[in-house]
């Protein structure tokens, strides 16, 4: 998929790794790691991509021309919007990486014991402090209806 038909251009091989590792970080942060879907979440991505696809369009015209073999800048990102094993590669692998993801907080979720005891132990205060704040209003009102504080 390299320039000229190899497979051992850096850039092609850095900026395909890259453009995974972009695709699958904006996805993990955007969808997977937050409780709530919100508008800014699908902002978030499509600014991403949108600002990932114009550096590289830019960069792809005004990258000076390599003066040696292994570097090819200028003129490689539309030649690699153009073939399909790009888009496959990128697709196929980001899906895989959040697939593994997904399943791994699926696994922790359920086997970690300190977490369901943090929760246990929050959710506790919680009602604890819940129960504490219906005395205080309980006693206020009832000083307030006995004159105590008129």
């Amino acid at each position: 998929m390299g320039y000229n038909g190899t497979t051992n251009d850096q850039f092609i091989n850095s900026l395909m790794v890259y453009s995974i590792m972009m695709l699958t970080v904006t996805l993990k942060i955007a969808y997977i790691d937050v409780r709530r879907w919100i508008v800014f979440s699908h902002i978030s991505v499509i600014l991403s991509l949108t600002l990932w696809f114009g550096w590289n369009g830019v960069l792809n015209h005004i990258y000076p021309k390599s003066p040696g073999d292994g570097y090819f800048v200028l003129g490689v990102f539309d030649m690699l919007m153009s073939k399909a094993p790009f888009w496959f590669q990128w697709i196929i692998f980001t899906a895989v990486a959040l697939c593994i993801n997904v399943l791994l907080v699926l696994v922790y979720s359920v086997r970690d014991p300190v977490e369901h005891k943090i929760t246990s132990w929050v959710a506790f205060e919680r009602r604890q402090e819940h129960t504490a704040n219906k005395e205080r209003r309980k006693q206020w009102m009832a000083d307030h209806k006995l004159g105590r504080f008129s």
